[in-house]
């Protein structure tokens, strides 16, 4: 199952490269995603990332949908792609829910597995299989190149990217971590050759949240070259 598994991805892989070379993608596009925090108060990610306060003194835990403050607690520091699936639900038409619900969802799907006391980063393939039943369809690539992220996006297809959690500009991790945070990339520019994305766990003080817009080089840095494209089906 694992070897079907790589041997899918490359496909989706080659398919795409290909598609890249014979497609024109337009100049830029920035899709208009509604943005979502991973936190229930989206000011509140500086506060516990940078200024290490309690996850539980975000007062407006509740909104999140979750059952009580440690159910929260427990959740919040791993659902970006959560996040970003809730942006693309919302983008896509196809429904309203609570983010903490559908992390639950996810979890009982697989996408999530108990690690420790905490919770697994999420899982891509289980995460393609549990996506269907929103009416979504997500396919998994790596090694993506800027310029197949921009055909994915003239496609209106949305990119689950894996990256550096660094990209918030705050370091929080070692600078050569491969992956760890989840974002969602939104829309291109060619011509400037910027990528501009929502970061579910972005601060407001330095206007990393929702369209942060860095140069395609500087995206590649803290880029894993890994993700999810998700359309609707």
């Amino acid at each position: 199952m694992k070897l079907f598994h790589k041997i899918k991805i490359l496909f989706n892989n080659l398919v795409l490269k290909v598609l890249t070379l014979i497609t024109r993608s337009p100049e830029r596009i920035r899709l208009p995603v509604p943005y979502v925090s991973q936190f229930a108060n989206p000011s509140w990610a500086e506060m516990v990332l940078k200024d290490n306060q309690p996850i539980a003194r975000d007062l407006m835990w509740e909104e999140s949908g979750a059952r009580s403050v440690k159910e929260y607690e427990r959740w919040v520091l791993s659902i970006c792609g959560v996040a970003c699936t809730l942006m693309a639900l919302q983008f896509y038409k196809k429904g309203e829910f609570k983010i903490i619900p559908l992390a639950r969802d996810a979890g009982a799907a697989g996408v999530y597995k108990k690690a420790g006391d905490g919770i697994s980063q999420m899982q891509y393939a289980p995460y393609t299989k549990w996506v269907r039943k929103f009416n979504l369809r997500g396919t998994i690539y790596t090694k993506l190149s800027f310029k197949s992220l921009c055909y994915l996006l003239s496609k209106r297809q949305l990119f689950i990217a894996s990256v550096n959690p660094n990209i918030s500009d705050f370091i929080s991790a070692p600078a050569t971590q491969v992956g760890g945070h989840l974002i969602l990339v939104t829309g291109y520019n060619k011509k400037e050759e910027t990528v501009t994305f929502h970061n579910p766990s972005g601060f407001e003080n330095n206007q990393t949240q929702s369209n942060h817009t860095v140069s395609s080089k500087e995206f590649m840095i803290y880029f894993s070259g890994q993700g999810i494209a998700v359309r609707s089906k």
